[in-house]
C-alpha cells in the first residue's frame, strides 16, 4: 500500500455511475415542463449528479497519474539505492560503502523534490474533487429542502 491511497478504477466507476444516472434522469424528465416545480427539481438534480460524476472522473485520472508517477519515482529511487516510504525518499538501513552513501545523498534531494511535486498535484486534485462533491451535496440538500450534512462546507459562489 502506498501513502497515496485510493483506487482510480473505483472513483471512475462511481463517476460513470453518477453520469449515467444524470443522463437517465434527464431523459426521463425531458417531457416535464421546465417551469414546473418537478421540472426545476429534475434539472437541478441532473446538474448536480453530472457535476459530481465529472469531478470523480477527473479525479480518477489525476489519481491514476499520481500512482504511476509514484511508481516511476520508486523505481528511480531503487536504482539510486534509496527507498520511497510514504511521502519521503529515505536511505535504507544497512552497511554500504562511502561512494554509495555519497551517490545516495546526491540523488535524494532531486528525488524528494519530484515526489513532493507529485504529491502536491495529488493534493490539489483531492481538494478540487472534495470541493465539487461538497458543492453538489449542498445543492442537492437545498433542492430537497433539507439542511446540508456539512453546514461548514463551501457553497456555490464561495458564500
Amino acid at each position: 500500500m502506498t501513502a497515496l491511497g485510493g483506487d482510480p478504477a473505483s472513483c471512475s466507476h462511481l463517476g460513470g455511475t453518477l453520469l449515467r444516472g444524470a443522463a437517465g434522469l434527464a431523459r426521463t424528465a425531458y417531457p416535464l415542463d421546465s417551469n414546473s416545480a418537478t421540472g426545476r427539481m429534475a434539472a437541478a438534480v441532473t446538474g448536480e449528479l453530472d457535476r459530481a460524476g465529472r469531478a470523480l472522473q477527473v479525479y480518477a485520472q489525476d489519481l491514476a497519474e499520481a500512482l504511476a508517477s509514484h511508481e516511476r519515482l520508486r523505481v528511480r529511487a531503487a536504482a539510486a539505492g534509496l527507498e520511497v516510504q510514504g511521502w519521503r525518499v529515505i536511505e535504507p538501513y544497512g552497511v554500504v560503502t562511502v561512494p554509495t552513501i555519497q551517490a545516495r545523498r546526491e540523488a535524494a534531494p532531486d528525488l524528494q523534490a519530484a515526489l513532493d511535486r507529485s504529491n502536491a498535484r495529488l493534493g490539489r486534485a483531492r481538494a478540487a474533487v472534495t470541493r465539487e462533491l461538497q458543492l453538489a451535496e449542498h445543492a442537492l440538500a437545498r433542492t430537497a429542502g433539507l439542511p446540508s450534512a456539512r453546514a461548514s462546507g463551501p457553497t456555490p459562489g464561495g458564500q
